[in-house]
This record gives structure tokens, C-alpha cells and sequence, in this order.
């Protein structure tokens, strides 16, 4: 079964967790490394990257709760998938303001896959999940490459 472990934005998460209320919650089956990288086992059916829009994206479960700021900040990040789109690799979420709707919450632009992972390379934000944060990040921030596991 594959994994999806992500770091997500290091500076942010530590951020977030020094400041005071502020808090990464995780929702199981979601879990965190040793290193501080989220984790959200795979719920696909498959372990291999989608190569174009008629196949289905790798799909994973469990949420992060980024809180803070006196409820100014509620993000989750739940059920991140990573497809490919027209304009190319996407990792989505749910969006928080429509239950039943997917956000692109971060571009990939591509992997380097070995024989026990694809590794992400270039990973920004989109217009999307910029919109998320209110103001400090825009459009194309850089976020940390996600890696999923095929252990």
C-alpha cells in the first residue's frame, strides 16, 4: 500500500505550532515521522502516478488541521490525491468550503520514481491554495516536494 509523506511547508508548520494557540493537528489514519513529515496512507487501488486525465489519481486519507491566529486560521488538508490535469500534476484536498468539492492545493511538476518511490520535484502553490492562506503566500510559494511511498 502506498503513502503520501509530506512535510508540507516546514517554515509554516513551524510557524503555526510556536505561535501561541496555534496547532497541526492530525485526524487518523494520518500520522507524523520522527523528522515532523505528515503521513496519509494510500487509498488507491493502485501504486502507479497517473500519466494522463483518464486515469485515476493516487488517492490518500487522514487530514492536518493547521489552527491558529484565534481561529483566524482553520486549513485542513484532507485527502490529499495527486492527479494529473491539463496543465499537469496537482495535489488536491477537499475544500473547506464545499464538502463535496476538490481544491488544487499545491502544483507538482514532476516525480523521480524509483523501484520504492516517486519523489516530487517543484512543488508550488496554486491560485487556489494561495486564496486559503489570506494574503502571506501567493500563487507559486514553494512548498516541500512530497515523496509517495510504494512500502
Amino acid at each position: 500500500m502506498s503513502s503520501l509523506i509530506w512535510p508540507v511547508k516546514e517554515s509554516f508548520i513551524a510557524y503555526i505550532v510556536g505561535a501561541a494557540a496555534g496547532a497541526a493537528d492530525l485526524v487518523k489514519p494520518a500520522t507524523r515521522t520522527a523528522s515532523g513529515a505528515f503521513v496519509f496512507p494510500g487509498a488507491s487501488p493502485s501504486d502507479r502516478l497517473p500519466r494522463h486525465e483518464l486515469e485515476d489519481p493516487l488517492r490518500f486519507v487522514g487530514a492536518l488541521i493547521l489552527t491558529g491566529h484565534g481561529g483566524m486560521l482553520n486549513l485542513p488538508l484532507q485527502d490529499p490525491w495527486v492527479e494529473w490535469t491539463a496543465s499537469g500534476y496537482v495535489m488536491s484536498i477537499v475544500d473547506p468550503d464545499e464538502a463535496e468539492g476538490r481544491l488544487p492545493f499545491v502544483a507538482i511538476a514532476g516525480f523521480v520514481t524509483s523501484e520504492d518511490q516517486h519523489r516530487a520535484h517543484g512543488t508550488s502553490l496554486t491560485s487556489e491554495g494561495a486564496e486559503l492562506f489570506f494574503g502571506p503566500y501567493n500563487e507559486g510559494t514553494v512548498f516541500d516536494d512530497p515523496v509517495i511511498s510504494l512500502a
